[in-house]
């Protein structure tokens, strides 16, 4: 990515050190070059300046190779008769060597040496670059092989037609047969009952994601049934649980434990027959649940309570709850108000720039305005004022502050013509200290880079500036000019 300057550099007869010029092949010289240009050809390894009355790039130093002979690298001459050069291909006269110029016994078996054609120099494109016969090989085929057998063809490439394919595969193949096919269904039947305690049947792979599907009803009449899954659907809405127990029998406890491992007891949601409730145990004690709201006794309301006012996270000190025995019921008491705690029969002091009064049960707050050095309320500041920027006693909001450095900015699109070079820009900022940038804007936002670009910028006078380039951008060349006010302090 190149930086672009739009106007002549004087470096003020200073050295330019550690330059290098812009490298470009042949085949990418610069467009449209003007009269001095430069660049170096990586093609023909020379400085080239271009001649704009000659229309032609010429090289700064010149380079002749020495003529190419059988001891001596360097040029040869295309005659044009013998050999020619057409596309950047070299090639001999008369569309070079064809099969037509060939004999036809010039490349016979011959004159090919042993060994000649190895592995390295046939390609398996020799195989693969033909059609494939897909499944229509048919008897009048040939193969080509390599032949090992001790007649006169040994060690040769020799034609094997699909005959002797056939014919050495029944001599030399052996095909099992399995008997074991009688998989009818009383056999498999007698195999199942026959599995015992040492037993143990396994249905797929040790992927475990094999699917198994019983089309019917599936009774397990051992006495424990294990199910390694993390996931059970059940369409069946509503679990039995003692399904065993006789319609006259003793009813026992039923329900549901959760394992916690080192987090604690077992917990456990069960029927318990001893209170005909539903109860919870947390793995320290149960807790019945009610069925109406009757059964909440005054010992769970005083625990819900306590739990709401001394529990994680609360804070309610000054609030407690006691548990009257007598007449099955909880007493909240408030404590009385002091000046650190929220109370009864008291308002806490006034602090900072607030204060706060009561009389005749009416609660007053009023709070001092704010200064440099003390807490309290503040007026917005419009954005007039903020432009503005001298009130020392209201507050800017984000709009104001937009405002304000809008004003101490200003963007316009210069338009590039044909013939104009400088362009007067009129920014009404009120002052010579801004700053001046330039983007490339292509031809009005179509194709432009947006890169910086530099021109010559004069600060002619407090609301204008202008702005020359070395040539004119033409009509399909816009720049955004940015100006910015610079406000020093005092």
């Amino acid at each position: 990515m190149a930086i672009k300057f739009l106007a002549g550099i004087d470096l003020g007869k200073n050295e330019l050190q550690n330059a290098v010029v812009q490298n470009l092949s042949t085949a990418n010289i610069p467009a449209s070059p003007v009269t001095g240009q430069i660049y170096y050809d990586t093609t023909i390894r020379d400085l080239r300046v271009y001649n704009e009355a000659a229309g032609a790039w010429e090289n700064v130093g010149q380079y002749t190779l020495p003529t190419a002979s059988t001891g001596t690298l360097g040029g040869v001459k295309i005659d044009d008769t013998t050999i020619a050069i057409a596309s950047k291909v070299i090639s001999v006269k008369g569309l070079g060597i064809t099969t037509a110029k060939i004999a036809a016994d010039a490349v016979t078996a011959a004159k090919i040496a042993d060994n000649a054609i190895s592995e390295e120099h046939l390609d398996v494109t020799a195989i693969t670059g033909h059609g494939n016969l897909g499944a229509n090989l048919a008897s009048g085929d040939s193969l080509l092989v390599h032949d090992t057998s001790a007649n006169t063809n040994a060690g040769a490439l020799v034609e094997a037609t699909i005959g002797n394919l056939q014919s050495y595969m029944q001599s030399n193949l052996t095909f099992t047969t399995n008997t074991d096919v009688d998989v009818s269904e009383a056999n498999l039947l007698t195999r199942l009952a026959a599995f015992d305690s040492t037993d143990t049947v396994r249905i797929g792979d040790s992927g475990n994601d094999t699917t198994v599907e019983i089309r019917g009803n599936l009774t397990v009449t051992g006495t424990t049934t294990t199910v390694n899954t993390e996931t059970i659907n059940l369409a069946d809405n509503i679990i039995l649980l003692n399904s065993n127990l006789a319609d006259a029998g003793t009813a026992t406890d039923g329900g549901i434990e959760i394992k916690r491992g080192g987090s604690g007891t077992n917990a456990s949601l069960f029927w318990d027959e001893s209170t005909t409730r539903w109860t919870m145990y947390d793995g320290s004690a149960n807790y019945a649940i009610p069925t109406a709201d009757t059964q909440r006794s005054a010992e769970s309301v005083y625990d819900l309570a306590s739990a709401l006012l001394t529990g994680s996270g609360a804070s309610h000190t000054n609030i407690t709850a006691t548990k009257d025995d007598a007449n099955d019921a909880v007493d909240l008491a408030v404590a009385t108000a002091t000046d650190s705690a929220i109370g009864v029969g008291r308002v806490a002091a006034a602090t900072g720039a607030i204060s706060v009064s009561v009389s005749a049960g009416v609660f007053t707050v009023d709070v001092a305005t704010a200064a440099a050095d003390a807490e309290g309320v503040v007026e917005l500041a419009t954005n007039t004022e903020a432009v503005t920027g001298t009130d020392t006693g209201r507050a800017v909001t984000p709009a104001g502050l937009t405002a304000a450095i809008n004003a101490n900015s200003y963007v316009t699109t210069l338009s590039g013509t044909d013939s104009d070079v400088l362009y007067t820009i009129t920014h009404n900022l009120g002052t010579r200290d801004v700053i001046v940038q330039l983007t490339d804007f292509g031809d009005g936002g179509t194709d432009a880079t947006y890169e910086t670009v530099y021109a010559e910028v004069k600060r002619n006078a407090a609301n204008t500036c202008t702005v020359t380039f070395g040539k004119a951008p033409g009509t399909s060349q816009d720049y955004r000019v940015l100006v910015t006010k610079v406000v020093a302090p005092d």
